[in-house]
């Protein structure tokens, strides 16, 4: 083959040669970090610390150089690289263009390798004695995840997928286009990113929820350092610091993504229990379960096995969890998993060869951990923070085991599903748990540690408990909960999980301004959990209580047969015509192409409430993306202090067959749906034998013979009649159109089913009316959920720095 025109190769041959001297880097510093671990000599210590030092850090410069190499091929368009080409296109903003990192497997996996090799630089200048055995084992974890980018092949077996590979040389450069010099010529443009990464939080939660991944390493690599150097208990208080950077930065990562589903997806929430939320989810539990255990440690010395165990577990839930999602073993459950990509084996090795020898020495060395044989009492604080460590593993625990049905299936070739609502087992199960956690967070910082005087607690705890009370009964008297999805029980289950977060919040800022008062740095996990009373609170309330306000009279049907789509819950508005929806009277008033993108639009509905306010909303639809039909439609919101006003668009004109000459469309129906037209309506109100259309067409007993009495209303006001008829005679179908010479309209009865559906075919000759269909549900107090978040985020910043000032008060040796 000759020489290929054009192609920029050096960016790609630059970028691999990084991803190498990264690989080789990683693999010395993790030799050099074990025999400084292992060394008596401290001589030979000092020189393996510099050796293995300078790797780490030639180790991050190679991987910085591999995201400039990338970002180069993606920022000049060199579609001569597959991940440039399936990840990116002409028309994609600058400021998305860094979303395409994160598309891809090999993106992805890169920037978890950047965070490590970042955290791996702290930890190795702030972790003092124990350097060389957590350096080694986060160098050793390092080597697996650089492996992912060598994109190497022996036989069959795949040792990763280089994202500098050349689309001429990937499973994608197949075709008689890719034998030809100038290849390049008649590739001008991407496949483009997809359009859900398009979106402000896309950019930041990725990253985010990737170095919450990469911090989660860092504590398991301490309890292991622990556990390999006999030393069982001295790794705790260097540890503390970074379970807090990694609940903090793994619980804002989760919630970015939940900002993120509730402003870009169209299902109307922010969770959904999916299972790659579940795998993010579900390290997060863990790590707050372990959190608690080394917090009882330090105080009692209690719970110092429950640490281990639980930090060992978090780390292997984050490598099980990236097996799950990006195996593709959860293609058919989850809409946004990755595919396997050719890197299957690989990801289970890595899970067998990282989380596998821990566990095993966890195993071998649990009964050498101490432990406190005398049991804690129950009026102490320890008793009741291990309860609810505990609470959080086992939801961890339910979680991560529902999750996991496709790979059970997969092994033992069985179908065991959650069923079609699997939403509602996840809730009912979490329901209680939240009932309990509340009561135990409200309550637990009351007792002392070892301790507690008899008669002292429920004095402490009458004014948070007036306070949630009171809460609950202003919140039942304005309403209340009206979850009209499960029955009376489960409402009343969600009421008392209401009063537990509330009690949670109070209990907390009670105990913030009577206990804590000015002590600004010991308010981190009083903060931290009234945001979590706050968050539970906002949850219960918006989930339980939205309300559909876009209700469609008559029930215009736009929909197919197989939308999930209700009728009745969605609302057709013709441009500039104003339309009553509940307390709004709204209006469509404009349509138009993003000027780089002419495959996404933009639609304004102006909102005028009843007292003159107005506002504009500007929902955002994808038509036809990458060849699919169809729209992929991105919400907006309107917030209020005590609700938010959520809208999509569910259906839309199609701009490519405005001009199409008219065509006969069907339409799945039954008698009493109304169904759009492109300038107005149309209902099927009756059916009935039609004797006179039997005599006519010569039809004999026995033979069927029916029409349907259909209304007609224009736009401009018009009304009409029609008649369409079918008949069978001696097995042959009798169909013919009824037609409305003035409205410009046809219609013809296709066939008949079983389930009473009336395939009802309609010709429309009239110009095509711009119009949108929209679904509007309001969210009470959803802004709790936000403000919850972000309290629960600050506070745990506030407790990570207290532990880090701790733990630099009196250096170690």
């Amino acid at each position: 083959m000759g020489k290929f025109l054009n192609e920029h190769l050096l960016p790609g041959q630059l970028g691999h040669l990084f991803v190498v001297v990264s690989f080789v880097a990683a693999l010395t510093a993790t030799v050099a970090y074990f025999k400084m671990a292992i060394s008596k000599d401290p001589g030979e210590e000092s020189s393996w610390r510099k050796l293995a030092r300078i790797s780490f850090m030639v180790q991050l410069a190679a991987v910085i150089g591999i995201v400039v190499c990338m970002y180069y091929i993606l920022n000049n368009h060199l579609y001569e690289y597959k991940f440039a080409y399936k990840h990116s296109n002409n028309a994609l903003e600058k400021k998305y263009l860094i979303s395409s990192f994160w598309e891809g497997q090999e993106g992805s996996f890169l920037v978890w390798i950047f965070w490590h090799c970042v955290l791996g630089v702290c930890t190795m200048y702030s972790s003092k004695k124990w350097e060389a055995p957590v350096m080694a084992v986060i160098s050793f974890v390092q080597i697996f995840l650089i492996a992912f980018l060598l994109g190497l092949q022996f036989g069959g077996f795949h040792i990763g997928s280089s994202p500098f590979v050349l689309l001429r040389n990937s499973d994608m450069g197949i075709g008689p286009i890719f034998q030809q010099a100038d290849y390049l010529s008649k590739i001008t443009d991407g496949q483009g990113l997809n359009i859900l990464l398009q979106n402000r939080w896309m950019v930041i939660h990725p990253p985010t929820l990737f170095l919450g991944f990469a911090s989660c390493t860092i504590p398991f690599a301490y309890a292991v350092a622990g556990l390999w150097k006999k030393d069982y208990s001295g790794w705790i208080k260097a540890a503390l610091p970074w379970v807090l950077v990694a609940a903090c930065v793994l619980g804002v990562g989760i919630l970015m993504g939940a900002k993120w589903a509730y402003e870009s997806l169209s299902f109307g929430g922010y969770w959904a229990w999916d299972p790659v939320e579940n795998a993010s989810l579900v390290p997060w539990l863990t790590l707050i379960g372990g959190l608690h255990a080394m917090l009882i440690y330090r105080h009692t010395g209690y719970s110092l096995r429950s640490a281990h165990v639980m930090l060992v577990v978090t780390f292997a839930m984050v490598i099980y969890s990236t097996c799950l999602t990006r195996t593709g073993i959860l293609g058919e459950t989850s809409v946004h998993a990755f595919t396997g990509a050719g890197m299957q084996t690989q990801l289970w090795l890595i899970l067998l060869f990282t989380s596998l020898p821990p566990l095993i020495l966890l195993i071998v060395r649990y009964t050498k951990i101490p432990a406190i044989i005398r049991e804690e009492g129950i009026r102490s604080r320890e008793f009741w923070m291990f309860i609810g460590a505990l609470i959080f593993f086992l939801s961890a625990v339910f979680v991560i085991t529902a999750t996991s049905l496709p790979v059970y299936n997969k092994l033992f070739g069985q179908k065991i599903a959650l069923g079609e609502n699997a939403q509602a087992i996840y809730n009912k199960v979490h329901v209680p748990i939240v009932i309990i956690l509340g009561i135990l967070i409200a309550i637990t910082q009351y007792f002392r540690y070892k301790d507690t005087p008899k008669g002292t607690l429920l004095k402490k705890l009458l004014l948070p408990l007036g306070i949630a009370a009171a809460f609950l009964v202003l919140f039942m008297a304005t309403g209340g909960i009206q979850y009209k999805k499960q029955g009376p029980v489960f409402n009343v289950l969600i009421s008392i999980a209401l009063f537990s977060a509330f009690f949670t919040v109070a209990a907390n800022a009670v105990y913030m301004i009577r206990v804590v008062r000015k002590k600004f740095i010991l308010w981190g996990g009083s903060m931290a959990h009234l945001g979590f009373g706050l968050l539970v609170a906002g949850i219960l309330i918006s989930a339980s209580n939205q309300n559909i306000i876009s209700l469609n009279n008559p029930a215009v049907n736009v929909f197919g047969a197989d939308s999930k789509e209700d009728p009745r819950e969605n609302l057709n508005l013709l441009r500039n015509v104003p339309v009553k929806m509940g307390e709004y009277n709204v209006v469509f008033n404009r349509s138009e192409a993003d000027k780089r993108n002419p495959s996404k639009r933009y639609y304004g509905v102006q909102f005028a409430e009843s007292g003159g306010r107005t506002f504009n909303l500007t929902p955002t639809a994808y038509l036809k993306v990458k060849g699919q039909e169809g729209i992929s439609p991105e919400p907006d919101f309107r917030s209020y202090w005590n609700k938010d006003v959520f809208l999509y668009i569910t259906s839309l004109t199609d701009p490519d067959k405005a001009n199409l000459p008219a065509e006969f469309v069907e339409k799945p129906m039954r008698i009493g749906d109304t169904a759009w037209l492109t300038n107005g309506y149309f209902t099927i109100k009756s059916r009935s034998v039609d004797t006179s259309g039997l005599k006519q067409n010569g039809n004999t007993p026995g033979d069927l013979g029916f029409t349907l009495d259909v209304s007609v209303n224009l736009n401009d006001g018009r009304k009409f009649s029609s008649t369409p008829g079918y008949f069978v005679k001696n097995s042959q179908v009798v169909n013919p159109a009824d037609t409305l010479a003035e409205a410009k309209l046809q219609f013809k009865i296709q066939g008949v089913s079983a389930d009473g559906f009336v395939n009802m075919a309609v010709k429309n000759d009239a110009p095509v009316t711009d119009y949108i269909t929209i679904k509007v549900l309001e969210f009470p107090m959803i802004n709790l959920m936000w403000i919850g978040m972000i309290l629960m985020s600050v506070g745990f910043m506030i407790a990570m720095f207290n532990r880090i000032q701790q733990y630099n008060r009196k250096p170690e040796a």
